[in-house]
């Protein structure tokens, strides 16, 4: 691996330990050598997309609230948002 290509949870230090080792042909370490790290790699994931599902959401209720505001015209041209809080 290249330095750029290092990431703390999915390419670090045991990962290449792992490499190496099954190269000179001892075999795998342990599991729990890398189980921390894949941990914390699958909880970034999932909030990772957790916060890409809100940000659409949000995108999509901010179009639906345009298409009400001009469907039913809630905000007229005289309104202004001091008057509204």
């Amino acid at each position: 691996l290249r330095g750029a290509d290092y990431d703390l949870l999915r390419h670090n230090c045991c990962n290449f330990c792992d490499l190496l080792c099954a190269q000179l042909g001892v075999g795998h370490v342990p599991g729990w050598v890398t189980n921390l790290a894949a941990a914390g790699a699958t909880l970034c994931d999932g909030v990772l997309a957790a916060a890409t599902a809100t940000q659409r959401a949000a995108i999509v209720a901010a179009a639906m609230a345009g298409k009400v505001d001009q469907r039913y015209r809630t905000r007229g041209a005289g309104d202004n948002d001091e008057d509204n809080l």
